[in-house]
């Protein structure tokens, strides 16, 4: 591959669209894009988009901007180089990621902690700092009172959980950015949950960054360790991305519960009494699963 090529054309589904900007090209193919998923629940939902200047990136980036007429989607870029993901139509998608979001948050204030000190800041665009040109946005992210306190709004900050959804065609380039997220510099995210939604069957993988040895499998590049406690440190290790643990939800059953995840990195310090890991269990990805009009199998 040149090496000049951006890495956010790795990993795309073969019918990935690619075009130069224009908000009206990209309106036009985000919605066949939605139009495809919304009669197939399934396929690509990524376009290139090539020649960004700094305002085509203003507008793309902006948290607020309607400008794909109404097409809901998330935005990242590199230099001269964005990825939109534009989000299936429908619910679903969007209920899982909050449900599972509240879940959390029960689970902390649960623990004795208050609502108030943590931040959702769903579509906001984390950054590297100056001078590289990059940006990206979440579906999804939790934010720690340790890494705003004393701000009104936390944008910008760093992240110690993210959560990103998607197709099943959108698999390979969810893992790819479960990477990015976690190789971030400073390596500031601890957690990436990647929610992948079918027509049969909700997957909830949790993606870390822990010292692991290199003869583990890989997928995708990524380390696979299907378990939900990081494997003990070896004499000789390094740090790699990996799946620390998978949770299958279908109609009929729920594998792999609790989904796990560990209290240090979400919250970005050592558990005090009263606080621990948090366990998200079988009822509880039976509510996140479920919406308001019947349970997602019924699409």
């Amino acid at each position: 591959m040149p090496p000049h090529r951006s890495s956010l054309r790795l990993r795309l589904p073969p019918g990935h669209v690619v075009l130069k900007f224009s908000l009206s090209g990209i309106r036009i193919e985000g919605k066949k894009i939605c139009e495809s998923l919304k009669e197939n629940s399934d396929g690509n939902q990524w376009i290139v988009i090539l020649g960004l200047t700094p305002k085509a990136i203003e507008i793309l980036d902006d948290e607020r901007c309607d400008d794909l007429g109404g097409i809901s989607y998330r935005f990242r870029w590199e230099g001269s180089t964005g990825l939109i993901k534009v989000i299936p139509p429908g619910m679903i998608h969007g209920i899982v990621r909050q449900n599972l979001s509240s879940v959390i948050g029960r689970k902390l204030e649960s623990m004795g902690l208050s609502w108030k000190e943590w931040r959702w800041i769903g579509r906001a665009t984390h950054k590297p700092a100056a001078p590289v040109s990059k940006g990206k946005q979440a579906d999804q992210a939790f934010i720690p009172p340790s890494r705003f306190r004393g701000r009104i709004r936390p944008s910008g900050l760093w992240p110690t959980l993210v959560i990103e959804t998607g197709v099943l065609e959108s698999l390979p380039r969810l893992r790819l950015n479960a990477r990015e997220w976690l190789t971030n510099p400073g390596k500031k995210v601890r957690i990436v949950v990647l929610i992948i939604i079918t027509k049969s069957e909700i997957t909830f993988e949790r993606w870390e960054l822990a010292p692991v040895p290199v003869s583990y499998p890989l997928i995708d590049g990524l380390c696979q360790q299907n378990c939900s406690i990081p494997p003990p440190t070896p004499a000789v290790s390094v740090q790699q991305v990996y799946s620390a643990q998978q949770v299958h939800v279908s109609a009929n059953q729920v594998l792999g519960a609790p989904l796990v995840l560990p209290f240090h990195a979400v919250y970005n310090r050592p558990p005090q009494e009263g606080e621990g890991d948090i366990l998200i269990g079988k009822k509880d990805l039976e509510y996140i699963t479920e919406s308001d009009i019947g349970t997602h199998f019924s699409f």
